[in-house]
C-alpha cells in the first residue's frame, strides 16, 4: 500500500509541470484569438452589435448558475471518492450528478424559451438586430448547456490531475469557434447568428474527446440509472445550496454589471464596457488557468489528510501567483493607452483610463485566487455564500444610485466593483486563515506584498516610459521584454524565502531533470 502511495505521489508531482505548460499554451491561444477576434468583430459588426455578444454569454451564465454550483460539489465529492478508490460511492455520485444536472438543464430550457419569446422586454436591442440577437442568445445558451453537461464527464480528468488534457480540449474548442465565425463571415453577410452557431458547434466539438478520456481514466464509472441515489442527492444538495448562494453573489458582484449597463446606460455604453471586459476577461483567464492547476493539488492533499502540506502549499502558491502575474498586470495598466491604440485603433484610446482602473482589483485577486478551493475542500462554503450574496445586493443598490442619481456612468461600475472585490477578498483571507487554523497576518502580509510589488513595478515602468518612444507593437514588445528581464531577475529573491526557493527547485526543477 505504501508503494502505491509513493508511486501516486511521484506521478502527482510529475503532472504539475505538464499542467503548467499546457495551461500556458491554452492562455497564449486565448490571447492570440482575443487580440485578433475583437477588432475583427468590431470591424464587421460595429460597436453596438458587438456589445450583445458578451451579454449573451452573461445571460447563459445567469440562468445556469444552479448547475455550476452542483458541478463544484460534484468535483469535490467525486475527487475524494476516486482518490480513496471507493468505486461504489464514486458511481453513485457520478450517476446522481447526471440525473440532477439533466433535470436542471430542462428547467433552464423552459426559462430560456420564455426569454426568447420576447427578448426586447429583457434587453435593450435595436429593432434591426432583434432576429439575429434571438439566434445568438438561443444558440449560445444551448452550447453552454452542452458544456455544462460535458463537465460531469470531465471530472474524472480533474480528479486525476490531468488538467493538461482539459486545456487541450479548450484550445480545440476555441479554434473551432474562430474558424466557423471566419467561414460564415467570409461567405455571407456578417451576422450575430453566426456567432451563436459557432458557440454551439464549438461546444459540440469538445464532447467526443471528453467522453474518450473519461472512459480512459475512469473505466470504473458506468452510466447506470440504478446507481442514482436519493441519499446522494441530499448530500450534494446540502453543499450545493450554499455554493449556489455563493455563485449568485459572485454573479451579482461581477457579472450583472453588463446587463445593468445595457438597461440603464444604453447600447453605446454596453459596447464600450464590452471592450473593457475584454481586458479583464483575458487577464482573468490568464491567472485562472494557472490557479486551476493548484485546485486539484489542494483537494488531493485534503483527500489524503496531508494538512500541513496543504497549508505550506497554499502560502507558497499565493506568493508564486504574485511573482508570475503582478508584472503583466502592471504592464497592462501602465501601457493601456498604447495597447488600445495599436490593438483597436486610436478612436478607442479614450477608454484607457477606465481599462486601467478596471484592472486594479486583480492586485488583491491574484494572491487570493486559490482560497475558495480551501472552503470547498473543507466544505465550509456557507459563510462565504452569505457574505457574497450580501455584497452582491449592496453592489446593485450602489450601482443604481451612482448610475441614475450621481450620473457617473461607467465609472460607477468600476468604482463599486473595486471596493466590493477588495472587501470580499479581505473577508476570505480572515475566513480561510480560521479554517486552516493559521495566523491571518500571514495572508495579510502576502496581500501587502502584492500591493508593494505592484507599486515597485509601476514606478519602474513610468520611470522608463517617459524617455522612450513606443509607436508600434515592436517597440512596445521590446520595452515589455526589457522590464520583464529587469524585474524577474530579482523578484524571486524579494518575494520568496530561501526555504521556498529551495522547495521549488527540489520539487520541480530537479524532479523534471
Amino acid at each position: 500500500m505504501n508503494n502505491v502511495k509513493v508511486e501516486a505521489s511521484r506521478q502527482f508531482h510529475k503532472q504539475v509541470p505538464k499542467n503548467l505548460v499546457v495551461n500556458v499554451l491554452s492562455f497564449l491561444s486565448t490571447i492570440i484569438i482575443g487580440l485578433w477576434l475583437t477588432p475583427y468583430l468590431l470591424k464587421h459588426l460595429g460597436l453596438v452589435a458587438y456589445g450583445l455578444i458578451p451579454l449573451a454569454m452573461f445571460f447563459s451564465q445567469y440562468v445556469s448558475v444552479i448547475i455550476n454550483a452542483i458541478n463544484m460539489s460534484i468535483n469535490r465529492f467525486l475527487l475524494i471518492a476516486l482518490q480513496k478508490h471507493q468505486d461504489r460511492d464514486a458511481n453513485e455520485i457520478f450517476n446522481t450528478s447526471i440525473g440532477v444536472i439533466f433535470t436542471f438543464i430542462i428547467f433552464q430550457v423552459v426559462i430560456m424559451g420564455a426569454v426568447l419569446s420576447d427578448i426586447t422586454y429583457f434587453f435593450s436591442i435595436p429593432k434591426e438586430l432583434v432576429n439575429d440577437a434571438t439566434w445568438l442568445f438561443g444558440l449560445t445558451f444551448l452550447g453552454f448547456s452542452i458544456s455544462l453537461f460535458r463537465s460531469v464527464f470531465a471530472t474524472s480528468m480533474f480528479a486525476y490531475n490531468r488538467l493538461d488534457i482539459l486545456r487541450m480540449i479548450d484550445i480545440i474548442q476555441n479554434l473551432v469557434r474562430v474558424v466557423i465565425i471566419v467561414f460564415f463571415f467570409a461567405y455571407d453577410e456578417p451576422s450575430l447568428k453566426y456567432i451563436g452557431i459557432a458557440n454551439l458547434l464549438a461546444a459540440v466539438s469538445a464532447v467526443l474527446p471528453t467522453l474518450y478520456f473519461f472512459r480512459e481514466y475512469t473505466p470504473q464509472l458506468k452510466v447506470k440509472i440504478s446507481s442514482f441515489s436519493r441519499h446522494r442527492v441530499a448530500e450534494l444538495a446540502q453543499m450545493s445550496t450554499w455554493v449556489l448562494i455563493n455563485q449568485v453573489g459572485v454573479l451579482l458582484l461581477g457579472n450583472i454589471d453588463l446587463y445593468l449597463i445595457n438597461k440603464w446606460l444604453g447600447l453605446k455604453a454596453t459596447g464600450e464596457y464590452a471592450i473593457i471586459l475584454q481586458f479583464t476577461s483575458i487577464f482573468r483567464t490568464f491567472f485562472t488557468l494557472v490557479a486551476s492547476i493548484l485546485t486539484p493539488v489542494i483537494m488531493i492533499y485534503f483527500a489524503n489528510d496531508e494538512f500541513e502540506k496543504l497549508k505550506q502549499f497554499t502560502l507558497l502558491s499565493s506568493k508564486v501567483m504574485i511573482l508570475v502575474f503582478v508584472l503583466p498586470l502592471a504592464m497592462v495598466i501602465g501601457l493601456s493607452e498604447n495597447i488600445i491604440h495599436f490593438w483597436l485603433g486610436k478612436q478607442y484610446s479614450y477608454l484607457h483610463d477606465m481599462v486601467s482602473f478596471s484592472m486594479l482589483f486583480f492586485i488583491i485577486a491574484i494572491p487570493m485566487s486559490t482560497l475558495f478551493t480551501i472552503t470547498l475542500s473543507y466544505n465550509k462554503v456557507k459563510l462565504p455564500a452569505i457574505i457574497s450574496l450580501i455584497l452582491g445586493g449592496v453592489s446593485i443598490v450602489s450601482l443604481y444610485m451612482l448610475m441614475t442619481e450621481a450620473g457617473l456612468g461607467l465609472w460607477s461600475v468600476l468604482l463599486v466593483k473595486l471596493i466590493i472585490e477588495i472587501v470580499f477578498a479581505l473577508f476570505l483571507v480572515i475566513y480561510v486563515a480560521r479554517i486552516l487554523n493559521m495566523n491571518r497576518w500571514k495572508f495579510l502580509k502576502i496581500l501587502g506584498m502584492s500591493v508593494g510589488y505592484f507599486m515597485f513595478i509601476m514606478a519602474i515602468i513610468y520611470s522608463f516610459k517617459r524617455y522612450l518612444i513606443m509607436d508600434d507593437w515592436f517597440n512596445l514588445g521590446v520595452f515589455c521584454i526589457g522590464i520583464s528581464l529587469l524585474v524577474y531577475s530579482s523578484a524571486s529573491f524579494i518575494l520568496l524565502s530561501k526555504e521556498e526557493r529551495s522547495l521549488i527547485y527540489k520539487k520541480i526543477i530537479l524532479k523534471r531533470k
